[in-house]
């Protein structure tokens, strides 16, 4: 088979072909006419090879797969018939040329005086004949075409295809409110030296931001997003404008309640604020309003709250304290937590449970709410704890001295263990599943449930704070300031000021609380 080479007129056809002018059916067709136009225009051609020859062309471009995955990549091929349509007819038989008289030959003075007369007339060739002699012609012309058609595709490829440049230009133009050229943004781009990574980057940012906008800000969204993936703006070349920045007035806070007798507690809740009055346990909505009683208290201290009930401290009808409970919803009377006969000290409740200690031999007890008979979890402590906080694992208490100790304790019993042993003058214990809080002499200090070093987080000034997920609010009452600070440790954040003489400081989700001087005051955070 000679060695293939492309017919110079079929490079109009695969230029054609290449940048994508035919495709698909049209350009098959093109290929097979064209093969049977060169097959055709040499002399001798029989009319009975005609059919023939196109079927055959047609069969040799539907098998050459490198040709047929470049002109139809995607659909799947019909049937030639109904790609190409049926086979031309057959022409008229051509007149046959006169027959020349035997023995009539002559030698020719040069190659240009030669005749068909000089040779004798052309044998007439039966359509088996010219097909093996034409064979190899068609296959060379078949690839021919498809060395075009792929030379022409690389050169498409190279110099013509879209880079994601070139496609993330013309959707910027298309998504932004405000018009745009995508021939002066791709200039943009290459003037800043974005590389497809970063046009790739950029437009997955947009889609993402404009996905999960609504629907009257997805443009917006989508602008935000694509600024400050490329750090300039595409249709301008230039930083983006900051946004002007509108100082607002610091919130002041809401004063709750005014001419309260000095609180003995503040606690709070998802919804209400609870307090002690001395005569009463009192609860009042988070966003103000009316009080309402939960019950008499007589010296009523020690509130606490859980999901279902409310706790506290409160002399009975015998003049002993005594642990109380009450439902928070519906109308209870409250009951008393059974306790052993004892004096009440620093007492602590939660769900289910309350700790307390015995000042007659300061053994720390623990007192369940489902009717069972207390549990002594320790021995006798001399001094007696003067601090105590629960939750459904432990019992920590602060065994105060020179120095002082904080221990825990498992609310099944067991032996105590000391997770701070030089503390100085511990009060308001507090905590959580994380980590231990209290105050030092004026320094907020803070240590693993699971124990280990103790940290300062702030180190003087305060007197009194509270746990949110994320930070702890300190107040100072001689400063009047109360502040907020991570509970990794870090900077100290102010919140709010003029409030000397703070005493109590809770919060919750929306807001932080506190009182001063019979004022009851709320800042949302």
């Amino acid at each position: 088979m000679p060695t293939p080479s492309p017919w110079p007129e079929l490079q109009p056809l695969a230029a054609r072909i290449a940048v994508g002018e035919l495709d698909g059916d049209a350009a098959i067709a093109a290929i097979v006419d064209a093969i049977v136009r060169r097959e055709l225009n040499e002399p001798g051609t029989p009319a009975s090879a005609r059919g023939a020859l196109h079927t055959e062309a047609t069969q040799a471009v539907a098998a050459d797969r490198v040709l047929m995955a470049m002109l139809r990549p995607v659909a799947p091929m019909r049937a030639l018939e109904s790609v190409l349509g049926p086979p031309p007819r057959a022409a008229a038989e051509p007149t046959p040329r006169p027959k020349a008289r035997r023995g009539a030959v002559r030698v020719a003075e040069s190659p240009a005086d030669a005749s068909v007369d000089d040779f004798g007339p052309a044998p007439e060739l039966d359509a088996a004949t010219y097909e093996r002699g034409a064979s190899g012609r068609r296959m060379t012309a078949i690839a021919g075409v498809a060395m075009g058609v792929v030379a022409g595709g690389l050169i498409w490829w190279f110099l013509l295809r879209e880079t994601p440049c070139d496609m993330f230009a013309r959707q910027v133009c298309l998504e932004l409110s405000e018009p745009c050229s995508a021939g002066e943004v791709q200039q943009h781009l290459r003037a800043k030296a974005i590389d497809d990574a970063a046009c790739t980057a950029a437009q997955a940012a947009g889609e993402a931001a404009s996905g999960t906008a609504g629907p009257s800000k997805r443009g917006r969204a989508y602008e935000t997003a694509i600024i400050a993936a490329l750090g300039f703006d595409p249709r301008t070349g230039e930083p983006p404008v900051a946004a002007a920045v509108t100082e607002r007035a610091p919130v002041e806070p809401t004063m709750l309640a005014r001419k309260l007798p000095s609180l003995p507690s503040l606690v709070a809740d998802e919804a209400y604020l609870y307090v002690s009055s001395g005569e009463a346990v009192l609860r009042l909505r988070s966003i103000g309003g009316q009080f309402e009683s939960i019950a008499t208290a007589p010296a009523g201290r020690d509130v606490a709250v859980s999901t279902d009930f409310v706790y506290w401290a409160a002399r009975g009808t015998d003049g002993n304290d005594a642990l109380w409970i009450d439902r928070k919803r519906g109308e209870y009377e409250p009951t008393v937590l059974a306790t052993t006969p004892a004096k009440l000290g620093a007492t602590h409740c939660t769900q289910g449970a309350c700790a307390y200690v015995d000042l007659t031999d300061g053994a720390v007890w623990l007192a369940a709410q489902d009717g069972s008979a207390p549990k002594k979890l320790t021995g006798a402590q001399t001094p007696a704890p003067t601090e105590v906080w629960i939750d459904d694992r432990e019992v920590a208490f602060a065994v105060p001295g020179s120095p002082a100790s904080l221990v825990v304790v498992a609310v099944e019993g067991g032996a105590p263990r000391v997770v701070a042993g030089a503390e100085a003058d511990v009060k308001r214990l507090g905590g959580d599943a994380e980590g231990l809080y209290w105050l030092a002499s004026g320094a907020l200090r803070t240590v693993a449930r699971a124990g280990g070093d103790v940290t300062t987080l702030v180190p003087a000034g305060i007197t009194t704070f509270a746990l949110d997920p994320a930070r702890v609010f300190v107040g100072d009452a001689a400063a009047g300031t109360i502040a907020h600070v991570p509970r990794a440790g870090g900077a100290t954040t102010p919140v709010v000021a003029g409030q000397v003489g703070l005493e109590h400081l809770v919060v919750d989700a929306a807001g932080v609380y506190w009182t001063r001087g019979g004022e009851l005051f709320r800042l949302p955070k």
